[in-house]
């Protein structure tokens, strides 16, 4: 066994690098890491708590729209487009309402995917459970 294995270290890399890893911020460690690491919230939603992500690339959506980083639009796998469905952020409060206008997100477990300006209307850095409404 050797000396990193004896003391705990999840990594092989060596122990500089593990530090790094392990230090790293919650929405830099990946979606495995969320899921194992967050609950859903326990706050009362009108709808139903899913979790959430943002993205800000793109060229067009599903749709043919254009893509804006910094418009109140959203992805959801099933929902039609021009669908509006309403967000609550249950760590602030912050709300908003966002239309459906591409397909998305890919990452089993994740339910919607904003764009930069509807996550940041809820003041939201990082993949995290939102109520929908």
């Amino acid at each position: 066994m050797s000396h990193r294995q004896s003391i705990g270290f999840p990594c092989t890399v060596g122990v500089v690098s593990c530090l790094i890893a392990l230090s790293a911020p919650a929405h830099g460690r990946g979606f495995d890491w969320f899921f194992a690491h967050t609950r859903k919230p326990q706050s009362p939603c009108s709808g139903q708590h899913v979790v959430a992500s943002f993205y800000s690339s793109g060229r067009r959506t599903a749709n043919g729209d254009i893509f804006d980083a910094s418009g109140l639009t959203a992805a959801h796998r099933t929902m039609p487009f021009g669908s509006r469905v309403t967000l609550v952020n249950p760590e602030n409060g912050n709300s908003v309402t966002v239309v459906i206008n591409d397909r998305g997100p890919f990452t089993r477990g994740v339910t919607i995917d904003l764009t930069r300006g509807a996550a940041r209307a809820l003041n939201m850095h990082r993949t995290q459970w939102v109520c929908m409404q």
